[in-house]
């Protein structure tokens, strides 16, 4: 039984390859006659030259072919790979947040961190969400929490900077990262940044004493970890906002 070619060794398809390679096929097709031609020619000037040129011909022909394969699995590369995403965390302050009740006696805890970000490689991706990951100095996991906004309306971050009242930071002030990057992908080369809240509740132990990593799920559901190695900025208070 005749077994019929697929279409990709079809004629149509060949002089198509012709036309955009025309450089391989024709360095290959050549090498032929001139390996005939040095087997032929008796004159040692004559057979080494046409040999030569032949080796040439296929040496061409090789590279042709090599060079489109190596591209072609370049580019296969770039699609299949996934994003890399880098940041930093600029800014920390590990807010103790304003009791509910008077009677209260645990400090709840408002982390907000100031984060840029970069992808560093070709393909696209949109961000999920944040993790903080909440470990002690000398080890052990205290939390893990999952991003919320930075802050709500009505209230202030006010943050010790060397004066009285100290510095206020509202929600004007702290854009939220998610609805920033919301709805989008982030592309090779663009930065973004904003502000994300981590809020951990009932927490009796010194934010000083505690290591923070930041872990980002892209939407490969892969995911990057930052570091917060600085001590700026680490301690605020979260009340109502007095400005209103």
């Amino acid at each position: 039984m005749r077994i019929e070619l697929p279409p990709d060794y079809k004629l149509r398809t060949f002089m198509m390859a012709f036309i955009n390679d025309w450089g391989a096929l024709v360095s290959g097709a050549a090498s032929v006659p001139f390996t005939i031609l040095s087997l032929l020619f008796t004159n040692v000037v004559a057979k080494w030259s046409f040999g030569m040129i032949a080796i040439l011909c296929f040496i061409g022909a090789s590279y042709s072919v090599w060079k489109d394969q190596r591209r072609s699995f370049l580019d296969e590369c770039d699609k299949n790979s996934k994003p890399e995403l880098e940041g930093e965390i600029e800014e920390l302050y590990a807010a103790q947040c304003q009791p509910q009740q008077p009677s209260q006696k645990t400090v709840e805890y408002r982390f907000i961190l100031r984060v840029s970000l970069v992808n560093t490689r070709p393909p696209a991706s949109s961000i999920r969400g944040f993790e903080l990951i909440i470990t002690g100095k000398e080890g052990g996991h205290i939390a893990t929490l999952s991003n919320t906004v930075p802050i709500e309306n009505h209230y202030v971050v006010v943050i010790a900077d060397g004066s009285v009242m100290g510095k206020e930071l509202g929600p004007a002030e702290m854009p939220y990262l998610m609805d920033i990057v919301r709805g989008k992908k982030l592309e090779q080369g663009i930065h973004e940044s904003g502000w994300l809240g981590f809020q951990l509740d009932h927490s009796i132990l010194p934010a000083r004493m505690q290591r923070y990593d930041l872990v980002l799920i892209d939407g490969y559901n892969d995911r990057h970890s930052f570091r917060y190695d600085s001590t700026i900025y680490r301690d605020a208070f979260c009340q109502a906002d007095t400005r209103l």
